[in-house]
């Protein structure tokens, strides 16, 4: 039981040095920590979701998962971030040209990618890749978009990025104490 108390104890303390992390880091590190988060996530889920025997034979799939992947957070994150970064952004004729043609570029990468994906069909492999593209195309809309959300309301004050982590925190550090107090029994054989 002692290791068991150690253990949430030491979880609490990486949570609170975290929480005091992310309070004086500012906004780029959190943005690509969420980025990286983001990132594996989307790893994970893909990973668990594909077959390697017909991954195999199907050489682009993967791939084209990874494009979507990038097109996707292109066009949800960086027109928060022209927004986000305008004064700079306008210095630089290069970066000028992505931001007041953002949404063009985004369209135009993703029919690309499409097209890739219909010159990539194989006979006999239909079902197996439109039912790929189609977990790609939801994975991205959960994973994706949450974080874009995230990062938005980040870049529209960081307290309303540090505030619900707080919450949790504070949850978890409780749920912790109260179990530690008041448990005598463990409820489920998940529960510590």
């Amino acid at each position: 039981m002692a290791v068991l108390h150690n253990s949430g104890t030491v979880w609490a303390l990486i949570m609170l040095v975290f929480f005091l992390t992310c309070l004086v880091s500012g906004h780029l590190p959190l943005i690509l920590m969420i980025a990286m988060f983001q990132i594996m996530i989307f790893r994970e889920i893909i990973a668990m979701i594909s077959e390697p025997a017909r991954d195999k034979k199907l050489k682009w799939n993967k791939s084209l998962n990874w494009y979507f992947l990038v097109c996707t957070v292109y066009y949800v994150d960086f027109q928060s971030f022209f927004e986000f970064f305008e004064d700079s952004i306008l210095q630089y004729r290069v970066l000028s040209i992505l931001a007041s043609n953002h949404r063009f570029i985004s369209y135009g990468l993703y029919v690309a990618g499409f097209v890739f994906f219909v010159s990539t069909l194989q006979k006999g492999y239909y079902k197996f890749q439109f039912a790929q593209l189609c977990i790609t195309h939801t994975t991205l809309l959960l994973v994706v978009f949450q974080s874009h959300l995230i990062i938005d309301n980040m870049l529209n004050g960081l307290f309303w990025f540090l505030l619900p982590a707080g919450l949790v925190i504070v949850n978890d550090v409780f749920a912790y104490i109260c179990g530690i107090t008041f448990g005598k029994t463990q409820l489920i054989a998940i529960s510590l």
